[in-house]
Order: C-alpha cells, then sequence, then structure tokens
C-alpha cells in the first residue's frame, strides 16, 4: 500500500459572483445555499471517511473504537459542534454538543444526545444550558463510578458583547 498522507484536502469550485451586484436579499439567499453547500459536503466526507478508514489505517481496525463524527451547520440548530462522546457504564453512547448562531457568537447552547444501540439511532437531543447573552461552549463528559455522569462547560466570557 502506498504511503497515506496525513491530510487529505478537499476543495469546492462555484461560480464567481459579482459581490458588487449583489443585494442584501440575495447575499441571504446566496448564504442559505452555502449552508446547504457545506451540509452535503460534510456528509460526502463523512461517508467516504468510513468507507476509507479500513483502507487508511488497517493497522487500527481492531485495535479502537473509532467514531466519525463533524461538526457543521443546522439550520433548525445554526452551528453544531460535537464536543465529547463517551459510553456509560450501562452501554449507552452520550454526547454533548455545542450549538450558536455562529462559531463565535454569544448565544451558545449546551445539550446532550444518547444513543442506546451503538449510535445507529440517537434520541431527541435535550437542552442543558442556555443564557441569553453567555457563550457556553467546550462540553465535556465525565463518568463516576457509580454510573452518574458530569458534564462540564464554560461560559466563554470574552464573547459577550
Amino acid at each position: 500500500m502506498p504511503p497515506v498522507a496525513d491530510c487529505i484536502t478537499w476543495f469546492m469550485v462555484f461560480d464567481r459572483k459579482d459581490t458588487l451586484k449583489l443585494t442584501e436579499g440575495s447575499l441571504s439567499e446566496e448564504i442559505m445555499v452555502m449552508q446547504r453547500d457545506n451540509i452535503r459536503f460534510v456528509a460526502m466526507i463523512d461517508a467516504l471517511a468510513r468507507k476509507l478508514y479500513p483502507e487508511l489505517f488497517p493497522e487500527k481496525i481492531g485495535s479502537e473504537n473509532v467514531v466519525i463524527l463533524h461538526r457543521g451547520y443546522s439550520p433548525e440548530m445554526g452551528w453544531v459542534g460535537v464536543a465529547d462522546v463517551g459510553k456509560l457504564q450501562n452501554g449507552e453512547i452520550l454526547a454533548s454538543i455545542r450549538s450558536a448562531s455562529e462559531h463565535l457568537s454569544n448565544d451558545g447552547k449546551i445539550y446532550t444526545i444518547c444513543s442506546k444501540d451503538g449510535g445507529k439511532t440517537w434520541r431527541d437531543y435535550q437542552l442543558v444550558v442556555s443564557d441569553k447573552g453567555v457563550d457556553h461552549r467546550d462540553p465535556s463528559i465525565l463518568q463516576l463510578e457509580d454510573g452518574r455522569f458530569i458534564l462540564h462547560w464554560s461560559p466563554d466570557l470574552a464573547q459577550n458583547i
């Protein structure tokens, strides 16, 4: 097998637009198109990564659990980033998620989401914290010996503009 690069570069090519002719309405439409394109792009990368992972890293198959997650944009939740994933003592997978209108903003919310079947299906998002004007971020999960878990996050006061 040929050597594998540490980084795979992806390109997306779009038609050039004359930005001087764009209006506020057309810019808004353009942003929505770009967000939809980004969602499709992330889904393609996800699918390709799942398919190629065994070929690219055969030495890791069977030696570790592999979870491929992504962050991106959702029309319902805005910017979404999966911050931490943990397998609980009862076998469930628990993920902590931050969402906000943008990556850097003062409206970050923290959610958890859980799977009982190894990640095939997920329950609905559970809102943990949402404070107006506060950018909650970086949630992490720690399970205690008695089975309970701690979810820690930080309010980023620097974004509270």
